[in-house]
C-alpha cells in the first residue's frame, strides 16, 4: 500500500495539544509518538490499521469547529423580521464561541438580539 501522509507530526500535535488543553509540555512528546507512528505506518511490511490510524489523526486535526449565531433585529413593529444567521470558526469549540463574542465587541450588534448559539460541529478542510 502506498502511504502518503497529509499532515506532518508538528502541525497534528499542536492541533491535538489545544483540542485536549493539555499543557505545551506534552506537545514535543505526541510530536515524537507521532514520528514513531509515521515510520511504521510508511513501512510497507505493517499492518494497514497503523496507517489508519495517522490517516485519522490528520483527518480530526485538519479542520475547524464552527458555531451557528441566530440574531434578530430589535423592531417595535408587530412583526418581525427574518432572523439573520451568523457562522464562527475555531480550532476549538471554545475558540469558535470566543470568535462570536468578539464579532460582537467590533460590530455594532446592539441592534440585535442573540435567539440562539449552537454548535454546528467539527468541519473537515478537504
Amino acid at each position: 500500500m502506498n502511504f502518503t501522509p497529509t499532515a506532518y507530526p508538528e502541525q497534528i500535535a499542536e492541533r491535538l495539544q489545544k483540542l485536549t488543553h493539555q499543557p505545551e509540555s506534552t506537545r514535543e512528546e505526541m510530536q515524537e509518538a507521532l514520528y514513531n507512528l509515521l515510520a511504521i505506518a510508511e513501512n510497507k511490511y505493517n499492518n494497514d490499521t497503523y496507517r489508519t490510524l495517522y490517516k485519522t489523526l490528520a483527518t480530526l486535526t485538519n479542520g475547524f469547529f464552527e458555531v451557528r449565531a441566530t440574531y434578530r433585529e430589535r423592531d417595535d413593529k408587530k412583526t418581525l423580521p427574518e432572523p439573520i444567521v451568523k457562522y464562527f470558526r475555531g480550532d476549538t469549540p471554545e475558540e469558535a464561541v470566543f470568535n462570536r463574542y468578539q464579532y460582537g465587541q467590533n460590530h455594532d450588534l446592539a441592534k440585535y438580539t442573540l435567539l440562539n448559539i449552537e454548535s454546528v460541529g467539527f468541519v473537515p478542510i478537504e
